[in-house]
């Protein structure tokens, strides 16, 4: 079944990551090393993510990665949060839902990811 959701995911995400630059990693957390804390439409992050921001066809797209620790061995899901500079819309994909999700207008953007998994959203 994992590597199922997994495959799905990547079929889904592929598109964009494959067509996309890479810019930046946006992170809070010091332990990531050459982070910055802001970067484009992005104000703010959730503590236990990293962002990977690129450039896809002009649009930008963020990956939000859940770097939480292992709490108990039994992995720590975190509500990941991205803040943004002003309202913004797009669509987004998360390892396990079976297509892209429309994001409506928002300051933020909110997306609980279990231990290990990932989100992928693209700005309109």
């Amino acid at each position: 079944n994992a590597a199922q959701r997994i495959n799905t995911y990547i079929d889904k995400s592929d598109e964009v990551l494959m067509n996309a630059t890479y810019q930046a990693v946006v992170s809070i957390n010091s332990d990531v090393t050459g982070h910055v804390t802001q970067w484009g439409k992005i104000a703010d992050v959730s503590k236990d993510t990293m962002v990977g921001c690129f450039d896809y066809y002009g649009k930008e797209a963020y990956m939000i990665v859940n770097i939480a620790g292992d709490g108990g061995g039994k992995g720590s899901a975190v509500d990941a949060v991205l803040k943004f500079t002003e309202a913004q819309k797009g669509t987004y994909i998360a390892m396990g839902e079976p297509d892209w999700s429309t994001m409506s207008s928002t300051m933020q953007f909110t997306k609980n990811i279990p231990a290990g998994e990932a989100v992928l959203v693209v700005l309109d």
